[in-house]
């Protein structure tokens, strides 16, 4: 009696046997007029992941110049943050790694006039925080701010 050899591919498990409804399950957004960016990065994100980013065309520069024009302009902290994230990662992955200084800089400098003080703060400071731990200050800061209006 045969037995079905370990070698044998998964079915569905190359990704040139993927069809486009596969890779769109993958991600994890619909898109909409306000979140191209986020869609984008998830995208590339999964195009990277199975080896085609030569199906894509990816200009390190226009990627580091949507980290600087960032605003958080009332956004969340996880909406703010999520593009810089899923930029940093697109960036790793294209080989061109972002310090975690310049990250920080870049999320501090698309704050906004009222929090100006918070930047000054983190920026007093003899060592900047990591993104993450600015991603939890930035959140505590509004969580305090929004509590004091109430």
């Amino acid at each position: 009696m045969a037995s079905s050899s370990a070698a044998e591919p998964i079915k569905g498990s190359n990704p040139i046997d993927w069809t486009l409804t596969d890779m769109i399950d993958l991600i994890p957004e619909q898109l909409d007029e306000n979140n191209y960016l986020c869609w984008r990065c998830d995208v590339e994100l999964i195009l990277e992941s199975q080896s085609m980013r030569h199906f894509i065309d990816i200009k390190v520069p226009e990627l580091r110049h949507r980290l600087l024009a960032l605003c958080k302009d009332g956004l969340t902290v996880d909406k703010y943050f999520h593009p810089i994230f899923r930029i940093r990662n697109v960036l790793w992955f294209l080989g061109h790694s972002v310090s975690d200084d310049d990250l920080v800089r870049c999320a501090l400098g698309g704050l906004g006039h009222e929090y100006d003080g918070f930047v000054q703060g983190i920026l007093a400071r003899p060592v900047l925080p990591n993104i993450n731990q600015l991603y939890r200050l930035i959140a505590d800061h509004d969580l305090l701010f929004s509590n004091h209006i109430e």
